[in-house]
């Protein structure tokens, strides 16, 4: 099994650290009371059509307000409950996507993003495959995304995994391409269906 990374935010001694685990119990609670959400960024073509829409997660904290996502994420890891907070997210994006199916085309697809611990655990491919039966999703409506960072220096078992998904019929994307040490030979090897260049390397395109 994959280590978790040493703790930077819950063993800090200062006021960032009394903050952030205070932060973490709230997060936890709001989880476990449904209080978090999901909002979708649509993904649209050239021509203005719609082809997919983005899960993107949202806390807002009764006294903090909007906590960022990557800092949740990140305490929710720190504190041993990311894959709970996967689930959730997995479940949520699902059960939306049931819902919206009658109003979209049949290949939009809704994408959701991922880090390399949960793909590195048996238990996500569990709950992917569980949250698909749950509501009746076919695979190829659903795109799991992971970032040029997080799929390089990922393990042995991510890049299985990433297999095992691309088996299912799920699509993968890599997000962020062009921010690393990128090579093109990657994307041969994990076999990505998607390539969202990052923004800096094509906002003067035009």
């Amino acid at each position: 099994a994959q280590q978790s990374p040493p703790p930077v935010l819950l063993t800090r001694t200062d006021t960032v650290g009394n903050m952030s685990r205070s932060l973490a119990v709230d997060l936890a609670d709001d989880l476990r009371k449904g209080k978090l959400q999901l909002v979708y960024q649509p993904q649209v073509s050239y021509n203005g059509s719609l082809h997919g829409a983005e899960a993107l997660l949202r806390w807002n904290h009764p006294i903090c307000g909007p906590i960022s996502p990557p800092v949740a994420l990140a305490l929710a890891e720190e504190a041993h409950f990311e894959e709970e907070l996967a689930a959730w997210i997995l479940d949520r994006a699902f059960r939306d996507l049931g819902f919206l199916r009658a109003e979209i085309s049949s290949d939009t697809t809704f994408s959701v993003n991922d880090s390399p611990r949960q793909l590195a655990g048996v238990i996500f491919l569990r709950n992917l495959k569980d949250a698909m039966a749950r509501h009746g999703i076919k695979p190829e409506l659903i795109k799991i995304e992971i970032t040029e960072k997080d799929a390089l220096s990922g393990t042995r078992m991510t890049l299985q995994q990433m297999r095992e998904i691309r088996k299912l019929g799920i699509k993968l994307a890599m997000d962020d391409f062009g921010m690393g040490h990128s090579s093109l030979m990657y994307l041969k090897e994990y076999e990505f269906d998607t390539i969202k260049i990052d923004g800096a390397l094509v906002k003067e395109l035009l």
